[in-house]
């Protein structure tokens, strides 16, 4: 991803037509992320937390996923998203597949972000 900077309040939203359980890694990636795994009902599935600059390990999921959200670590111990949180997300970038369709979410369990 090349990324250097990853500023509060931003983040990175990947978006796949099925759930999947694919590795990630932080391969050109400079800054530490927490990866946030959404399910299809935009619930945190799973999370991975701080995850090493630079590293070519393989970050695996331990259930399958349809979103991923990549923030600033230590993003989801602050703002206190754990599994079974909803995920709200405001796109700012928008292309094929890049800005899924809306789903309603208890506003008691949304985290907001902008993308």
């Amino acid at each position: 991803m090349h990324r250097r900077h990853l500023p509060s309040g931003r983040g990175m939203w990947f978006v796949f037509p099925t759930d999947v359980k694919h590795p990630f890694w932080m391969k050109d990636t400079h800054v530490p992320l927490d990866l946030i795994f959404v399910g299809a009902d935009r619930r945190v599935v799973d999370l991975i937390r701080n995850a090493v600059p630079l590293s070519e390990r393989s970050l695996q999921p331990r259930v399958p996923y349809r979103y991923v959200l990549e923030v600033p670590a230590g993003t989801t111990v602050a703002a206190g998203i754990g599994v079974g949180t909803g995920i709200t997300v405001a796109t700012t970038v928008a292309g094929p597949g890049m800005a899924p369709p809306a789903t309603q979410v208890p506003a008691s369990d949304r985290q907001d972000w902008a993308h």
